[in-house]
């Protein structure tokens, strides 16, 4: 703390040194000054020194003090030192007020450093205080709260700075403006007084605009409330933090446990409660080992120690006790944490029961290895469990059998009487595999109709030939479903390790190979494999990838076979017959291919093909014969038939080449239209109106109902050939295609014989009414620019 400044003012240089030794204790800063002059007062400056001493010997200056009147001195003390009384001041100075001590000489020095003593002690006490105001009110100033102080009418007396812009105000306002003026609170200022009779000081608290304040009123001596308003949004969202924490803790669905550094449980939540079953008030203090399962040994738990020690969190899956003695798997966290406040470590542990997930894990792991119809293992399961037979066998020189089963004509079932009575014909036929084999035996369901037998330790062929045989005969039996009895046959296929494959590939390759060689001959059966049925099979996929390719470039032409009226000898129409231009073989029927297009799934594509090329030609023969009732038939297939938007497709197809649907004949076989007579029905009642013609192909060889050809709106029955080649010798054919023709007559239904090869054919149809032919005996079928000249020379010959 600076000391007291000091100036000694006198004519004397000699007294400067004398004063200076004698303050030199109380003053850091001394300065002189010579008089010189009568008017040295209006050289000093009082404002500048705490303490003035002027030492005047002489009488000559004396009148000059009276300059003091025009000087300010009231921040300075001022000594007179003189050989003169008071008495002599008082005569000769208008006013002697200005000197604090006036000393005559000799002076009285003890006198005199007791004043400078107390004037040092009260400026030093004075400059002390001044600093500590000026601190303090820097302090509340610059104080991040917004402070203010009112009177006890709620006048502002004192506003900091934040107080002042917070409330838009400016120092002017100070001792203008009031409390309930100013302030934003939700409180007025005469509620404020009456809570302070109550209490020295209260809190309110307010939000605005998503911000938390809150204000703290007290009282001073009765005249002076202090307002301090703080910004508390951040300790609101820690507190609201807190609570929501909180609520989570008690109210998570996962249970919770926190632990002391020293592993006593501190607190739990309901979820635990609800889990274990022990109440928070029967676990407080104790360990968590309560629980323990005794599942898991000693090193399980040191193992998670020194997780929890290295790493400061554990995690996994572990069996745990609840209070009524059961076991049970949880997966439990666990997190050591420390409050850095009082360098606290604690323990939270987090555990969630999973008896339903593993539960949920049993039954997936259970229905990713099996069929979820029947419970039998599936085709996953099915083939690592043949991989690691044929090792076995391999490691004790022993055999098995793999047989590949498929359900005979389920399909129809499944059309007819629907998924529902198909899955409970899947689940007995299952049923019955599994009585018909061992229990070291093996069985899958590999999806569909389609099930895998592997017999374990074979001794002979005969033995799983016999095996086959009895398994078929068990489906044989009838199977009661819904009131309903159905007899089933399979169609078995049987390959044997080493015999028939090295591999399980090879295995399923060859038992497949032997099933479908039990399909082609009529299903109802059993074979063993042999090579030719992979030859066989070899062949059937070759040409099936050489059909997708031709008709992709579109590598097939259509033949014509004319249609001949039998009265009149004209040729009326044509049968549209495809032939495939194969690059190596030559020009196929269809009897070299068709089959492999339906057993390739190609039908629809195939057909659509077909109908859009005879489109194509009737353009052609209606351009060249001038003759637009010219009809061409054209063989629809059941899978090209049943297509969803067969009828809307060839509509499009007719419009797109501009030919009347009335040229058009679609023949499909009676048994194909059959296996679903309802829609078969509807859809030949709108080709019919759309003006398509239908024809039925190979009539008598199928079902021949009169029902349907009651209810089908057909145009034309086809006798097929097979009742036209011996029907000159053989009565019994005769007689047959004599019925058709009546029937058709009753139906009004024309009526076209197949297989013409003789003028006698002819004429015998002549005489039995027949409406119209086609054979050999009229033209072999031929492409469309010779069957155009054909018809060009029958006509200008008739």
């Amino acid at each position: 703390m600076p000391k007291p400044k000091f100036l000694i003012v006198s004519e004397q240089q000699s007294v400067f040194k004398l004063y200076e030794l004698l303050f030199k204790d109380y003053f850091s800063d001394v300065k002189n000054l010579l008089i010189e002059d009568y008017d040295f007062i209006e050289t000093i400056d009082f404002n500048q020194f705490n303490i003035v001493l002027i030492d005047l010997s002489g009488k000559k200056y004396i009148s000059s003090l009276n300059e003091l009147t025009k000087k300010n001195t009231k921040n300075s003390k001022i000594i007179l030192v003189t050989p003169y009384d008071l008495n002599y001041f008082s005569l000769t100075l208008d006013d002697t007020l200005f000197f604090n001590l006036v000393l005559s000489k000799p002076i009285d020095v003890q006198k005199l450093k007791n004043f400078i003593k107390n004037e040092s002690e009260k400026l030093e006490k004075r400059n002390i205080l001044e600093k500590k105001n000026n601190i303090l009110a820097k302090v509340v100033d610059l104080h991040p709260a917004k402070i203010a102080v009112y009177d006890m009418n709620g006048v502002l007396f004192y506003a900091n700075s934040n107080y002042l812009e917070s409330n838009n105000l400016i120092l002017n306002h100070i001792d203008k403006l009031t409390f309930d003026k100013i302030s934003q609170c939700n409180i007025g200022f005469k509620n404020i007084k009456e809570k302070l009779q109550i209490t020295n000081s209260f809190i309110n608290q307010r939000e605005e605009n998503n911000h938390w304040f809150e204000s703290t009123f007290y009282i001073i001596s009765n005249e002076f409330i202090i307002h301090n308003c703080i910004d508390i949004t951040a300790q609101k969202q820690k507190e609201l933090q807190l609570e929501q924490s909180a609520i989570f803790f008690e109210n998570s669905n996962e249970g919770i446990i926190i632990t002391d550094s020293r592993g006593k449980i501190v607190s739990t939540n309901k979820s635990f409660s609800r889990i274990t079953g022990y109440r928070k008030d029967e676990v407080i203090g104790k360990r968590p080992s309560i629980l323990n399962s005794g599942i898991h040994d000693n090193q399980f738990y040191e193992s998670m120690w020194e997780s929890l020690k290295n790493n400061s969190a554990w995690q996994g899956e572990i069996w745990n006790k609840r209070k009524n003695g059961e076991i049970y798997p949880e997966w439990l966290s666990i997190a050591k944490v420390v409050n850095p406040k009082y360098n606290e470590e604690f323990y939270i542990s987090i555990f969630t029961d999973i008896t339903s997930l593993k539960e949920a894990d049993r039954k997936l792991h259970f229905y990713a290895n099996h069929d979820v119809l029947t419970k039998l293992a599936n085709r996953v399961q099915f083939e690592s469990h043949l991989k690691s037979t044929i090792e076995s066998c391999k490691r004790r020189n022993t055999k098995i059998a793999l047989f590949f089963i498929d359900l005979d004509k389920f399909k129809d079932i499944n059309d007819t009487y629907g998924h529902t009575v198909g899955d409970e014909m899947l689940k007995t036929v299952a049923k019955r595999l599994e009585q018909s084999i061992r229990k070291e035996d093996f069985i899958a369901r590999l999806g569909g109709d389609e099930f895998v037998l592997i017999i374990k330790d074979v001794k002979t062929n005969e033995d799983m030939l016999n095996l086959g045989a009895k398994i078929n005969e068990n489906i044989k039996e009838p199977i009661v479903l819904t009131d309903k009895v159905f007899f089933m046959s399979l169609s078995i296929g049987i390959s044997i390790f080493p015999d028939h494959g090295k591999d399980s590939e090879d295995l399923i390759k060859h038992s497949d190979a032997a099933m479908y060689e039990v399909k082609e001959n009529g299903r109802n059966g059993y074979r063993l494999y042999n090579q030719d049925m992979t030859d066989k099979i070899s062949l059937k996929v070759t040409v099936q990838n050489e059909l997708k390719i031709a008709i992709a470039k579109d590598e097939f032409e259509m033949y014509y076979q004319a249609v001949v009226d039998v009265q009149t000898k004209k040729i009326v129409g044509a049968e549209a017959l495809v032939r495939w231009n194969h690059k190596k073989r030559g020009v196929l029927t269809p009897i070299h291919f068709i089959d492999f297009i339906e057993n390739g799934g190609m039908s629809v594509e195939f057909g659509e093909l077909v109908f859009k090329k005879v489109l194509n030609d009737i353009q052609i023969l209606n351009s060249k014969l001038k003759q637009q009732k010219f009809k061409v038939s054209i063989n629809i297939s059941p899978e090209h038939f049943f297509k969803y938007t067969f009828v809307e497709d060839i509509q499009g197809y007719c419009n797109d080449f501009s030919i009347d649907s009335k040229q058009i004949e679609l023949e499909m076989l009676e048994t194909n239209i059959m296996k679903n007579s309802e829609i078969s029905q509807k859809k030949i009642e709108i080709l019919h109106e759309k003006g398509f013609n239908i024809a039925l192909d190979d009539f008598g060889t199928g079902y021949s109902s009169l029902s349907y050809l009651k209810n089908f709106k057909v145009n034309k029955l086809k006798i097929d050939q097979s009742f036209i080649r011996d029907f000159l010798e053989d009565n019994n054919d005769k007689a047959i295609v004599q019925a058709i023709i009546n029937l058709a007559n009753i139906f009004n239904l024309k009526v076209q014989a197949e297989g013409v090869e003789t003028k006698e054919h002819e004429k015998l149809l002549e005489a039995l009414n027949c409406n119209l032919a086609q054979g050999y005996f009229y033209n072999k079928p031929m492409n469309l620019n010779k069957f155009i000249d054909f018809v060009i020379k029958d006509k200008n010959e008739n």
